[in-house]
């Protein structure tokens, strides 16, 4: 049975998404699509603009089969952790024989050169080099693979510099890793490009065949009538984001004053070392971080006001996130705390997914537990999974603050996945 596994955010799920899934079952003649989808924080550093369970619920509709969490400090994480977190979340559901991506460039040799010659340990040497001269990080990354490929590297750097193709590459690292670890030369996945198709990334554009879903919320916090973005996104969705979209100013200014009160309550010692414990702080952010605050406007005046050539705009807003959120560093925590999964949360699943969870219980190892209700299946988890868990439940409880959700029923404790009753998918996508 070939299953195609999908890391996702669907922030929120657009007609590209769908095409992404369409064109990879259509090519691989796959029998069913597993994602792993960011939670209630997404990696921008930013709470999703509709809950972990409708956007699941939206997937699933469009034709996923089974949706689960990516835990949060991946979610939270730069491309390497997401991707790292994300493929760990696909090869722990046991289901998953293909992985499909977008890319720009979509060449599979080219990603898959670039990827393994940045696994290799002169390159990481020369990437820790570049990072202690002050370069950002991709900024140190270019640098580093010019360093030691030089005139082989120029076909390699374009990839290097597209947000999805800088993904595909985590994707492909953590395939690497996840192979090496097993002693195996085989790929635990194998990889699936699709070519990205309408507009780019970080493009606002909604005049192309597929928007991004950085246009399309640009679209919905500026007030834009349905009539400009709804043809970008299933029907099925079109109600959700209507019910969000006047909440997002309001949503936008209480998370800053958050962000800013919690900084506000350290004096300036204090931010510098507690700052320093969170994944992307270190260098003494967390002084800047805390000056800045007291002139900020908003959470993007306070991050422009902070950024400098070695921290991006990204790994501030992320920053953010972790500080609000209280997610320790690494070190600070159990051993891959951030990127491999303790149990498997299940968010959404069709009547095939379920069918192909039922084959995996009768499995000898069935692998990890899968979560379906938070109030009822703490004892089927480890102390990490139980911390993971935790956090994942922090992280809804301020998204649902933020957006007025209402507090109990929206909870992590009280929601549940989504299971479709139907073999077909909803002809509203």
């Amino acid at each position: 049975m070939s299953v195609i596994g999908i890391v996702a955010e669907y922030n929120p799920f657009h007609e590209g998404h769908r095409y992404q899934m369409e064109q990879a079952k259509a090519l691989l003649g796959a029998e069913g699509v597993v994602v792993a989808m960011s939670g209630d924080f997404v990696q921008r550093g930013e709470p999703a603009l509709l809950s972990k369970w409708e956007r699941a619920r939206v997937a699933v509709e469009c034709g996923a089969d089974l949706v689960f969490e990516i835990p949060l400090r991946g979610c939270l994480g730069d491309a390497g952790i997401f991707g790292e977190a994300g493929v760990r979340t696909l090869l722990a559901t046991g289901l998953v024989t293909h992985m499909s991506f977008g890319s720009e460039a979509g060449e599979l040799s080219i990603l898959f050169r670039a990827a393994k010659r940045m696994e290799n340990e002169e390159f990481q040497r020369e990437l820790r080099e570049a990072l202690d001269r002050g370069l950002s990080y991709p900024a140190a990354q270019e640098s580093a693979y010019r360093k030691l490929y030089g005139a082989d590297a120029g076909e390699d750097l374009p990839v290097m510099r597209s947000p999805n193709d800088l993904l595909a590459l985590s994707y492909l690292r953590a395939l690497i890793r996840a192979a090496h670890e097993t002693g195996e030369e085989k790929l635990p996945l194998v990889p699936l490009p699709i070519r990205r198709k309408g507009a780019s990334y970080h493009e606002n554009s909604l005049r192309k065949t597929f928007a991004s879903a950085s246009g399309i919320r640009q679209a919905l916090f500026e007030g834009a009538p349905k009539e400009s973005w709804g043809g970008f996104v299933p029907d099925t969705e079109i109600p959700s984001l209507l019910r969000v979209a006047p909440k997002l100013r309001e949503a936008e200014d209480r998370y800053f004053l958050m962000i800013q009160g919690r900084l506000l309550t350290m004096d300036e010692k204090e931010a510098g070392e507690r700052l320093d414990r969170y994944p992307s702080g270190g260098e003494g952010i967390g002084n800047r971080l805390r000056r800045e605050a007291f002139f900020a406007r908003s959470t993007e005046d306070l991050i422009k006001r902070a950024k400098s050539s070695r921290y991006t705009y990204t790994r501030i807003s992320r920053l953010l996130a972790q500080t609000l959120l209280d997610l320790p560093r690494k070190e600070d925590a159990p051993q891959d705390h951030g990127t491999q999964p303790s149990y498997l949360k299940l968010l959404a699943a069709s009547s095939r997914g379920r069918r192909m969870l039922r084959e995996r219980k009768k499995e000898q190892d069935p692998g990890l537990p899968i979560l379906t209700n938070e109030s009822r299946q703490s004892e089927l988890l480890t102390e990490e999974g139980l911390l993971q868990r935790r956090e994942s439940v922090r992280a809804s409880n301020i998204r649902n603050l933020l957006y007025r959700e209402d507090l109990y029923a929206a909870s992590d404790y009280v929601s549940h996945p989504y299971l479709a009753d139907d073999e077909e998918t909803d002809p509203k996508c």
